[in-house]
């Protein structure tokens, strides 16, 4: 992951404060979260464009190959469980749930999965007419799901057990935090309550330029702008070459 506080203290010298204004950690934290949902958003939007390049032979040159690298940091894989439903009195009813609650940290589904297999996804006004019909009625062996509201997964057909599935999800990123203590009137960098980027390490000199482009509106000051953006296209023709 990108250190957070390597980040902060290129941030600071480049910008140089006694000269070019000061960047507070507060500040710092803000700019840090939007950098990051930033990148990590266009990793996925960069690797659509990229499945239609040409590929090369060249190991961890790939284009494709570098966005799954990086983009595998957040894949995650959670169990979920349909369980016994109870009456209002806490007694078991003898029915089994077919609703899950997905996970609050997940950005974007990959695959839900059970023991017999796949499950696959279809919109609630698809399931009303296939469900309906015995050709196309799901089984045990063809379960499929559909989206609800407030982050739930309708499962089909209903379970007559408990079971098991298996979401595999990306993540979406932990939110970074220059955590610091004030001894003297000064902010020194505290480890214990800091949060990295989780980003991968090779993206630390994107970070700190974009981050130093935004910092430059924050402290008005329009040339440490341009110096974040002619360091950010920098590093973008070096990628290129």
């Amino acid at each position: 992951m990108v250190s957070i506080d390597s980040v902060y203290q290129k941030v600071l010298a480049l910008s140089n404060k006694e000269q070019r204004g000061y960047m507070t950690p507060q500040e710092f934290n803000l700019l840090a979260d939007k950098v990051q949902n930033e990148m990590f958003d266009a990793y996925f939007h960069k690797l659509k464009t990229a499945n239609v390049k040409p590929q090369t032979d060249l190991t961890h040159g790939d284009e494709r190959d570098i966005l799954e690298e990086k983009i595998h940091l957040f894949k995650k894989s959670s169990t979920l469980t349909l369980s016994a439903e109870t009456s209002a009195d806490g007694t078991p009813n003898g029915l089994f749930s077919n609703s899950v609650s997905l996970p609050n940290d997940m950005y974007l589904m990959e695959s839900l999965s059970r023991t017999e297999g796949q499950i696959v996804e279809l919109d609630r006004k698809e399931i009303i007419y296939t469900e309906k019909h015995p050709l196309t009625k799901s089984t045990i062996d063809r379960s499929v799901y559909s989206r609800e509201t407030s982050g739930l997964l309708k499962i089909y057909p209903r379970p007559l057990e408990e079971t098991s599935l298996t979401l595999n999800y990306f993540a979406k990123p932990s939110k970074p935090k220059w955590g610091y203590i004030v001894i003297n009137d000064k902010a020194l960098y505290n480890s214990v309550t800091s949060v990295d980027f989780t980003l991968h390490v090779s993206e630390e000199e994107a970070v700190v330029s974009r981050v130093l482009q935004l910092a430059g509106v924050i402290i008005l000051k329009p040339e440490i702008i341009q110096l974040g953006a002619a360091d950010q296209a920098g590093i973008k023709q070096s990628q290129s070459e």
